[in-house]
C-alpha cells in the first residue's frame, strides 16, 4: 500500500509538474502576445501620428494658400478700387470738363445766333415790309422775295443748330399751358398755302374734328408741324401734302393726339427708316445735294415729340411717298366750352390800339409798317414823356417800349420806365418792354417794374406777333428770351 500511494504521490507530482511546465510556457506565450500586441499597438499609434502630422501639416499648407489668395485678393481689391478712383476723379474731370465745353457751345451758339439774328431780322423785317408796299415793281417784287425767302432758311437753320445745341446739352424747357391748337393749326394753313400753290401741290387739311384747346407746349407742337409740313412740301414735286389731326386711342386706352403729315413725294427707302431721326441724316448724299437741308428737322421733331411724352414714327415707300405720325398724350383744359364761348368776345391783337415807343426812327418806322396789318391803329413815339401822354389821352390800349429810348435819354432809365409802366398801369393799359440782352438794366430789374410783358431781343417778327397775341390769351407769355432760353429757365 505504501508503494502503491507512492506511486500514486509520484503521479500525482508528475501531473503537477506537467501543469506547472504547461502554466508556465503558455504564460510565457501569454506575455509573448501581449508583448507583441503593445508593439502592434504602438506601430499603430506611431502610425496615426505620422498620419495626424501629416494631415495638420496639409491643412497648415491649405490655410497657408487660403491666407495667400485671400491676402493677394486684398491687394487686388485694394488696387483695383485705386484704379476705380482714379477713374472716377478722371470721369469727374472729364464730365466737368464736358460739361464746360457743352455750356461753351451753348453760349458760342447763343451768341452766334444772336449775332446773325440781329442783322438777319433786319433784313426779314425789311423785305415784309416792302413786301407789303404795292407800289413795288413785279421784278422787284420777285427779287425781294427771294432775298426775303433765303433770309427765312437762314433762320430756321440757325434756329434748328440752336434747339440741338439746348436739346444735347438738356437745356431744353417743354412748357404745360393752356395752348390754342385750333389757331396753330389755322396758321399752318395760312403759311404753307403760299408755298404749296407755287408747287403746284395740293394742300388738304383735315382738322375739323381737333380740339380746340389742349394742355401742351403750343410752340412746341407748332414747330414739330411746320418741321414736317416743311420737308413733305421740299421732297414733293407733284400731287398733294395732307395734315391731318384727329383724336385716337392710344394702345393703352388712353386719348391721344394723333397728327399724321402724308405727301406723295420721293419717298424713303424702309432701311433707312430709323437713320432719318438721326441728327444731321438724310436718306443720302444726292437728297442732300438736290433738295439741301441739314438734317436736323426729323431728329428736332423726335426730341421734341418724346420731350411732350409721345413718340415719332414713319411709313413710306420710295416714289409713293411718306407719312409721318406724331402721338402725344391728350390733356384737355377743364370747361373747354366755357372758354370757347369767353374767347369769341375777349379782345386780340387785330381790335388793339398799338403804340410803339422807339427812339431809332428806322426801326420805329418798319414796326409801324409790321403792325399795321395786325393791330387797329397804330401811333408811335420817340421820346417816356411823349409815351406816358399818349397813355393819359387814351385811346392806347397796348404799349410796345423799346428800352433802349431810356438810355441815352434819361439820367436813371429805371426810373424813366417805371414812370411809364405805371403810367399805364393805372389806365388798365398793356405794356411790352423789349430790352437787348446787356443792355441797360438786368432782366430781374426789369422783371420787377411790373409790365405786362418783357420780351429779350433779338427775336423775329413773327415771333413777336405771337408773343404778343398771347397778352390777350388767358395764359401769356410774361417773358419771352428766344436766345437766352435756358439761362432763363
Amino acid at each position: 500500500k505504501a508503494l502503491a500511494h507512492l506511486k500514486a504521490f509520484q503521479r500525482l507530482d508528475s501531473e503537477a509538474q506537467r501543469l506547472t511546465a504547461s502554466n508556465a510556457s503558455q504564460l510565457i506565450a501569454a506575455r509573448f502576445d501581449f508583448a507583441n500586441q503593445n508593439l502592434k499597438i504602438s506601430r499603430l499609434k506611431e502610425d496615426q501620428l505620422a498620419r495626424d502630422i501629416m494631415s495638420a501639416r496639409i491643412q497648415l499648407a491649405a490655410l497657408s494658400i487660403v491666407f495667400a489668395l485671400l491676402l493677394l485678393g486684398f491687394i487686388q481689391v485694394r488696387r483695383s478700387r485705386n484704379v476705380i478712383r482714379a477713374a472716377n476723379d478722371s470721369l469727374t474731370l472729364s464730365n466737368t470738363s464736358l460739361e464746360k465745353a457743352l455750356r461753351a457751345k451753348a453760349e458760342f451758339l447763343a451768341m452766334t445766333s444772336h449775332e446773325i439774328r440781329t442783322p438777319l431780322n433786319g433784313i426779314l423785317g425789311m423785305t415784309q415790309v416792302m413786301l407789303t408796299d404795292q407800289s413795288v415793281a413785279p421784278v422787284m417784287r420777285e427779287r425781294i422775295e427771294v432775298v426775303n425767302s433765303a433770309g427765312e432758311a437762314m433762320r430756321a437753320l440757325v434756329d434748328d443748330i440752336l434747339d440741338m445745341a439746348k436739346m444735347e446739352s438738356g437745356e431744353l424747357t417743354i412748357a404745360h399751358e393752356k395752348t390754342d391748337l385750333a389757331e396753330i393749326l389755322r396758321e399752318t394753313g395760312r403759311l404753307w398755302a403760299g408755298q404749296a400753290e407755287g408747287k403746284k401741290l395740293e394742300l388738304i387739311l383735315e382738322t375739323e374734328t381737333a380740339p380746340r384747346h389742349i394742355m401742351s407746349d403750343g410752340g412746341r407742337i407748332r414747330q414739330i408741324i411746320f418741321n414736317l409740313m416743311s420737308n413733305s412740301l421740299k421732297f414733293t414735286e407733284a400731287g398733294h401734302v395732307k395734315l391731318s389731326v384727329v383724336t385716337e386711342k392710344g394702345s393703352m386706352g388712353a386719348e391721344e393726339l394723333v397728327v399724321r403729315v402724308s405727301d406723295t413725294g420721293i419717298g424713303i427707302p424702309e432701311e433707312m427708316h430709323e437713320d432719318i431721326f438721326q441728327s444731321f441724316k438724310q436718306a443720302d448724299a444726292g437728297v442732300t445735294r438736290k433738295y439741301g437741308g441739314t438734317g436736323l428737322g426729323l431728329a428736332i421733331c423726335r426730341r421734341l415729340a418724346e420731350g411732350l411724352g409721345g413718340t415719332i414714327s414713319v411709313a413710306s415707300e420710295v416714289g409713293k411717298g411718306s407719312t409721318f405720325t406724331v402721338r402725344l398724350p391728350l390733356d384737355q383744359p377743364a370747361s373747354v366750352s366755357e372758354v370757347d364761348a369767353a374767347a369769341d368776345d375777349a379782345p386780340t391783337l387785330s381790335t388793339a390800339a398799338m403804340l410803339i415807343v422807339d427812339s431809332n426812327p428806322d426801326s420805329r418806322a418798319t414796326m409801324a409798317m409790321v403792325l399795321m396789318s395786325e393791330a387797329q391803329s397804330v401811333a408811335v413815339a420817340a421820346t417816356s414823356d411823349d409815351a406816358i401822354v399818349a397813355i393819359i389821352d387814351g385811346g392806347v390800349n397796348h404799349v410796345l417800349f423799346d428800352v433802349r429810348t431810356v438810355l441815352s435819354s434819361a439820367e436813371d432809365p429805371l426810373d424813366a420806365l417805371r414812370r411809364v409802366t405805371t403810367a399805364a398801369n393805372r389806365a388798365n393799359v398793356l405794356i411790352t418792354l423789349m430790352v437787348a440782352s446787356g443792355q441797360g438794366p438786368t432782366i430781374a430789374e426789369l422783371m420787377m417794374l411790373g409790365a405786362s410783358q418783357l420780351i429779350v431781343k433779338p427775336i423775329g417778327i413773327d415771333d413777336l406777333l405771337e408773343a404778343l397775341a398771347t397778352l390777350y390769351t388767358p395764359v401769356p407769355e410774361q417773358f419771352i428770351a428766344p436766345s437766352l432760353k435756358a439761362h432763363a429757365a
